[in-house]
């Protein structure tokens, strides 16, 4: 009997065990239940989307096929503009031509009513219009050497005398700035009123103005040597 009720409560001990293993392999299985279907649900909501795009795709492609067409399309209409367009500005170019040289002359007529003008208004651009017109009339070869010789000098002064700012060629007095690049009176006082430093060095003027004794004296051989030139000039007039 001992023995019996020994291997009972052994038999019981193991059924009680089983059960329990029983009950706890049906919660993990109603787990993985709740996972598979939760699984399932992701696999389902997937293949939604990638039906979705699948058809985004086939859209994208049919509205790329499109713009393909068209491309070509404008393509065809691009050779043709320009085809028109080259046809078009040679047409011009031919209206043009002879507009241009029509230009030309007028232009060129233009420049020499200026210079006339000018020579007028602008003693030191009339003294070069005079040279340039009564050179033809000296007719001694010596004489015209030394006209020539004369008017070469002349041009060296007045290059060396040229205002920076008018570009003309500068009068008594002559100003300067530190580094002594020269500026004329009249060109002094609008750069005075405007700016306080050289045009050409950009170093600030003096308070006073300092005047270019060296270049002043320049401007006085300038002046003689045109008074020589003119004096020969007369003298070759007179003898012819």
């Amino acid at each position: 009997v001992k023995d019996n009720h020994h291997t009972l409560s052994d038999l019981q001990k193991r059924l009680e065990q089983c059960n329990d293993q029983l009950h706890q392999n049906n919660k993990t299985c109603i787990k993985i239940d709740g996972e598979i279907d939760k699984t399932n649900r992701t696999i389902a909501d997937l293949q939604q989307s990638i039906n979705q795009l699948k058809v985004k795709g086939k859209n994208l492609d049919t509205e790329k096929k499109a713009l393909l067409q068209k491309n070509k399309d404008l393509e065809k209409q691009k050779l043709r503009f320009r085809e028109e367009r080259i046809a078009v500005e040679n047409e011009v170019e031919k209206k043009l031509a002879p507009l241009k040289g029509r230009k030309e002359e007028l232009l060129q007529n233009i420049q020499r009513l200026k210079m006339k003008l000018s020579s007028h208004e602008n003693p030191a651009t009339k003294e070069k219009y005079r040279e340039r017109r009564d050179k033809e009339n000296v007719g001694d070869n010596q004489s015209a050497l030394l006209l020539d010789f004369l008017t070469a000098q002349i041009k060296q002064k007045e290059c060396d005398l040229e205002c920076p700012v008018c570009l003309e060629t500068s009068q008594i007095p002559i100003y300067m700035c530190q580094e002594q690049h020269i500026i004329c009176s009249n060109c002094w006082q609008k750069v005075i009123s405007c700016r306080s430093d050289c045009i050409e060095c950009q170093i600030p003027y003096p308070e006073e103005p300092r005047r270019h004794r060296y270049m002043e004296k320049v401007a006085e051989e300038l002046q003689e040597l045109r008074n020589k030139r003119r004096q020969l000039i007369q003298s070759s007039r007179s003898s012819t």
